[in-house]
């Protein structure tokens, strides 16, 4: 019979070494990166997928809503806005972000147009309804458009055409809207200071200074209100002196 109060053998003892609780620690840190990337994938993804529909229709609702309606139209389109503000208040309380507040009366109610047009403003967007939405909301506030589909149509129009200012989505095919606003700033000329602004549904942190480091001059995360949109380009459409190109 062993004594009790006798030693046991260290390689009988059944506790992990110093190595192996190690590689265990390694192990599971890796696996808790992996994770932590996987859900930041997800949210962004569902952002995306969210925000994108969310923006179509406040942005629709907000055109008829400046339109000729009768009273109980009026009342249909409200309820839609605000069902869409409902969605996307939920969305960010989801995703712990700040609770957007989507108007629930005409937008452009308090928006003059401009009085002399300005030059024109490009909208670069592979989807065909922002794309819409994006023109109608210009021409309402003031803005003649051209539109593009995707960075590369963006990089060669602007070669083409004086414009005060493009409006880029970020996730395009062909050439994104990171690695357009890059090529436009590598031209030569007055072209390369061409203001560029992200309109896009990438939302997350961090997104606004992915636009600013890929040489955005600013960030609208959709839905955008066209109260934001004049604001945002009243302070960057190239000025008179720089519309001339060299």
């Amino acid at each position: 019979m062993t004594d009790p109060q006798t030693p046991q053998d260290p390689e009988s003892n059944s506790s992990l070494s110093h190595l192996e609780i190690a590689e265990f620690m390694r192990h599971w840190q890796e696996a808790e990166k992996s994770a932590q990337h996987s859900r930041q994938q997800l949210f962004a993804a569902l952002s995306r997928g969210v925000r994108g529909p969310v923006s179509h229709i406040s942005g629709m609702a907000g055109l008829l809503m400046d339109s000729e309606l009768t009273a109980a139209q009026q009342e249909c389109v409200q309820a839609v806005q605000a069902a869409s503000s409902d969605l996307l208040r939920f969305l960010s309380q989801l995703l712990g972000e700040s609770t957007p507040q989507l108007a629930a009366q005409n937008p452009y109610a308090e928006l003059r147009p401009q009085q002399l047009p300005p030059d024109r403003v490009l909208v670069a967007d592979d989807d065909a309804t922002s794309r819409t939405l994006a023109a109608r909301m210009l021409e309402r506030i003031g803005y003649p458009c051209d539109v593009v589909v995707n960075g590369l149509e963006a990089v060669k129009a602007v070669q083409k055409q004086v414009y005060c200012a493009v409006l880029m989505d970020c996730q395009m095919p062909a050439m994104d809207g990171y690695q357009a606003t890059r090529a436009i700033r590598q031209l030569t000329g007055k072209v390369c200071e061409t203001p560029v602004i992200a309109l896009t549904a990438n939302a997350m942190e961090g997104d606004d200074l992915a636009c600013l480091v890929a040489g955005m001059d600013d960030y609208l995360a959709k839905p955008v209100n066209p109260k934001q949109l004049s604001m945002v380009l009243a302070k960057w459409a190239l000025p008179e002196d720089k519309r001339k190109r060299a």
